[in-house]
């Protein structure tokens, strides 16, 4: 486990910070549209027994032109050859495109290519409100809430939306939801 660790920062400059059964990697350099990446990856799933790959973000993940259907549908191609060896599932960010005054949120709104939110199993949909100040525990705070929706699922029921509200507590500087 060591070896393949060191081997990961010495070649392609991944930063590991084991946290029991969760694996923290920052500065993430492979790209699955890489033939010797993607190998090392499945490798590396399999060794670690990596149940979840979070690819902070999409984007960063590959090579390929974003915009471009043919290039995206490789990227999900190679997504789906790295679930189908390891039995990991695969959670990736996405970021919106600038949105035009008074517009909302949606799977339009995606960035790039329609090809990204069409071959998705799920797609949940992060937003935040605008900060707003909220008593908490006798004191004036700042507050933000993120909404969580489900806009599609391709197996399940979808969920129902969440509303989850995050402030610093002043009294100990620490995140409170």
């Amino acid at each position: 486990k060591n070896t393949i660790i060191r081997r990961a920062k010495q070649i392609i400059g991944v930063n590991f910070k084991e946290r029991g059964n969760l694996q923290i990697s920052r500065g993430i350099k492979w790209k699955l549209d890489n033939d010797n990446d993607l190998e090392w990856a499945i490798k590396f799933i399999l060794e670690n027994k990596i149940g979840l790959l979070v690819l902070d973000t999409l984007s960063k993940s590959h090579a390929k032109d974003e915009n471009s259907a043919s290039e995206m549908t490789v990227i999900y191609e190679r997504m789906f050859d790295l679930t189908e060896k390891t039995g990991a599932t695969i959670f990736f960010l996405h970021h919106h495109r600038k949105f035009i005054k008074g517009e909302k949120a949606s799977m339009a709104s995606a960035r790039g290519s329609t090809a990204i939110i069409d071959n998705v199993a799920s797609h949940l949909l992060l937003e935040s409100s605008p900060k707003h100040k909220e008593e908490k525990n006798g004191q004036m705070v700042k507050v933000t809430e993120m909404i969580i929706s489900q806009k599609k699922m391709r197996e399940e029921d979808d969920m129902e939306t969440m509303k989850i509200k995050i402030w610093i507590d002043p009294q100990d500087n620490r995140t409170k939801w």
